[in-house]
């Protein structure tokens, strides 16, 4: 049975490295904070002794616990109890429009570093991609599918890795890797067939491209990518999870 969704105004934000970050960014307008005596006491210490000066309830622990699993559901979350006792419930930050990306955005500066994901549904896979692109210093990472949602799981994996690379979500990937392409952006497409990374000439700018473990770059994406490159193994395991394989891509890239 198909559920149809409803999309809110805010989004709903776990862990302490995500709440922080959060917080601290000027594009989210408005906050409301729900925590424990142990949790608010964490966010105290993260913001150098003092609370922000934000929408704050205070409640005891079984309180918070039944509060945040209505928040879920509304949000149409499924709950799971919350040890950190924290939950901020803050508006969204405007998504990128793939179209005013290209019309306006790409030409706003010299170079970008972009990060790619293919046919990749997990959510804690993107969740881990997206910390490892905000401390390689990425400008964007782009995801593909509908049911793509930034639930309170993600951000928690992301560890605020959220509030400081943009997310794009394209229909199609392969038309978005062809755009990138003909933009004279170098593609680093990874695949288990292609050259040895270390082959891929150095430049301030690229797109690197990562697959699903177990389907990889799908066809068409190949299609428009040209040369492959792949991480060559040093053992008897051949492949590495999405999230590691983009790490270790970008230590090799990245100059």
């Amino acid at each position: 049975m198909k559920i149809n969704r409803v999309e809110k105004d805010t989004q709903l934000i776990i862990g302490i490295h995500s709440i922080t970050a959060a917080l601290k960014n000027a594009k989210r307008k408005s906050h409301t904070l729900m925590g424990t005596d142990k949790g608010l006491e964490s966010l105290r210490k993260a913001f150098g002794g003092k609370l922000p000066q934000i929408d704050i309830q205070k409640l005891e622990n079984h309180k918070f616990q039944e509060s945040a699993e209505r928040l879920y559901k509304e949000h149409q979350f499924e709950f799971k109890r919350i040890p950190s006792g924290l939950l901020l419930d803050s508006s969204k930050v405007d998504p990128l429009d793939e179209e005013v990306f290209f019309r306006e955005t790409i030409a706003s500066q010299g170079t970008w570093k972009i990060v790619c994901l293919d046919q990749v549904t997990d959510v804690h896979n993107c969740a881990a991609v997206m910390r490892t692109s905000a401390f390689f210093d990425i400008d964007l990472v782009v995801v593909t599918g509908k049911n793509f949602r930034l639930s309170p799981g993600f951000f928690r994996v992301s560890s605020g890795g959220a509030e400081f690379v943009p997310i794009l979500n394209t229909n199609s990937l392969s038309k978005f890797v062809k755009k990138i392409k003909k933009a004279g952006i170098p593609l680093v497409p990874l695949d288990e067939t292609g050259d040895d990374i270390s082959t891929f000439e150095s430049s301030d700018s690229f797109c690197l491209i990562s697959g699903q473990e177990d389907l990889g770059l799908s066809n068409a994406v190949k299609f428009n990518c040209g040369k492959l490159y792949k991480l060559n193994s040093f053992g008897p395991i051949e492949t590495l999870n999405v999230s590691i394989a983009t790490s270790v891509a970008l230590t090799k890239i990245r100059k």
